[in-house]
């Protein structure tokens, strides 16, 4: 991949941070364990068509139950547009991006990475925390980065190897 790209986030996922998230999720089990929805994430280019493939129904037993042994009335449940992008996030996009990597097909690298982008961001505690830092928080992609960040700096008390630890040390 010796391809420029276009933005910081871009060059952060192609870089060391691409590597290590595929070593994090290395093993055949990962690509092998579902080929039919797995094929169907390279055949799409929409990130639109992509959270169809999570509409699903849950089993009748879930249609009447909120928790296990406790019995609810009857109603229509389905998974909503911020859990199917959290699913997106962490399972689909990463996966994809990790097989372009493996197979040196840059198109699936650059469709996880726009996917990303096309993504509201997540709303967690640790976004919460950088949002109050001053730091933008556009979509997914920044999100993914800055859990990426607080895992590598700032939970490793390395806040002078970060710009963000730095400046919140400089200005306090």
């Amino acid at each position: 991949m010796d391809k420029k790209f276009q933005t910081e986030q871009e060059n952060f996922w192609a870089g060391t941070f691409g590597d290590d998230y595929i070593s994090r999720n290395d093993g055949k089990y990962i690509i092998s364990s579902n080929i039919a929805l797995f094929s169907k994430i390279l055949e799409t280019d929409h990130i639109k068509e992509a959270r169809t493939f999570f509409d699903v129904e849950p089993s009748d037993y879930w249609l009447t139950h909120y928790h296990f042994s406790i019995v609810s009335e009857r109603k229509s449940k389905a998974v909503g547009k911020r859990s199917t992008d959290i699913i997106l996030i962490n399972t689909a996009i990463p996966t994809l991006f990790a097989y372009g990597k493996y197979t040196k097909r840059q198109e699936y690298c650059e469709r996880a990475l726009r996917w990303l982008v096309e993504i509201a961001p997540e709303k967690n505690s640790i976004v919460k925390l950088f949002h109050q830092l001053g730091i933008a928080v556009n979509n997914a992609g920044d999100t993914q980065a800055l859990i990426q960040l607080r895992r590598d700096y700032c939970d490793l008390k390395k806040c002078l190897y970060c710009r963000i630890g730095f400046r919140v040390i400089g200005n306090s």
